[in-house]
């Protein structure tokens, strides 16, 4: 199978590491990403790319300003965010290794993104728990302003990390926001019920 393209949110081994194989075995067009790949058709993200394939919509939320359209180092405060819509207005939050301080920067500029943002509220959102639910991540502040209907965070079983943190597993419950762990369920199908 081809990919038409690539999301690869920043240069860490865990997002990383296999690039060059998926563009061997798969021929993706190019690449989306905070760094530069050598080699590569890369294309740098940055707040308010757009596009639509197959009736679903991408933007990307982060990097808000990138200096002058420059490559990034790729750190993890480099991720890019990316959210994903589809024709029911039914919601997906990518947002690679971000640290909380551009979480609560993201919550408190991009008002559209909030549950209330309209008076019936908005569709489903499930959020990928950023840095893999690591101590550090996934805000009280992120949490009331997004409210999201579930969280996912992607960790390995009995990482070395211990992601995802007790501290994140507090806040979402106390948010009441279910958590899918694929370091207890493994690989991980969202599908959404006919009703949202």
């Amino acid at each position: 199978m081809l990919f038409r393209s690539l999301v690869v949110s920043h240069r860490d081994d865990d997002h990383a590491s296999g690039l060059h194989d998926l563009f061997a075995s798969h021929q993706p067009r190019l690449v989306y990403t905070s760094y530069e790949v050598p080699g590569l058709d890369s294309r740098l993200c940055r707040l308010g790319y757009s596009w639509v394939w197959d009736g679903v919509w991408f933007r990307f939320l982060y990097p808000f300003e990138p200096s002058s359209g420059q490559w990034t180092d790729g750190e993890n405060e480099d991720s890019c965010v990316l959210e994903i819509l589809d024709g029911k207005g039914r919601r997906l939050l990518l947002t690679g290794d971000i640290p909380v301080v551009i979480e609560d920067e993201m919550a408190e500029r991009m008002p559209w993104l909030h549950d209330d943002a309209s008076s019936n509220g908005r569709a489903p959102l499930v959020i990928m728990a950023p840095h893999h639910g690591s101590r550090g991540s996934t805000s009280s502040l992120l949490l009331q302003k997004l409210r999201p209907q579930a969280a996912v965070a992607q960790s390995g079983y009995r990482n070395r990390f211990g992601h995802p943190h007790s501290d994140v597993l507090d806040r979402l419950a106390a948010e009441g926001v279910p958590l899918m762990r694929t370091d207890l369920l493994g690989a991980l199908h969202l599908s959404w019920s006919t009703e949202g």
